[in-house]
């Protein structure tokens, strides 16, 4: 089992540090595999932690964070020379567990990870359905 159980990657943008301190800000949090790339106008962070909320909470106070990736990624049946297939049983087990997946809010100066309802989930072959409705803007939300 690995120590650090979550892949969290995000850009920010208009970053307020450089690469060297914002490595440094987020070392302080538990975790491993940091990198931190780029330049005052968009930074890449790249970070394995069990508490990625706090990943993100300490980014977007560096600047505005975008393209938010945390999760928990799983690869599966490597055998010697390359991937192998599960089977049902785990297949069944790996989906009930990781079925719902999350978004993140910001929820004032804090960042919430949130399950998507079940109607935004998609389904193995289902056909995508176009928005009819017109989306409103909310700054909390499209910020992230």
């Amino acid at each position: 089992m690995l120590e650090y159980r979550y892949d969290t990657q995000l850009l920010i943008e208009g970053a307020r540090m450089s690469e060297e301190e914002i490595a440094k800000a987020i070392s302080e949090i538990p975790g491993d595999s940091l990198l931190a790339v780029g330049d005052s106008q968009m930074m890449k962070i790249h970070y394995h932690t069990n508490v990625p909320w706090k990943v993100l909470e300490l980014c977007s106070t560096i600047g505005e964070i975008y393209d938010i990736i945390a999760g928990d990624f799983l690869v599966v049946g490597l055998g010697e020379e390359d991937f192998s297939s599960l089977s049902p049983e785990l297949m069944k087990q790996f989906e009930e567990h990781f079925h719902q997946p999350e978004t993140f809010v910001r929820m004032g100066r804090s960042i919430m990870a949130l399950p998507l309802p079940d109607d935004m989930v998609k389904k193995e072959d289902a056909p995508i359905k176009a928005d009819s409705a017109p989306r409103k803007s909310s700054p909390d939300r499209d910020a992230l």
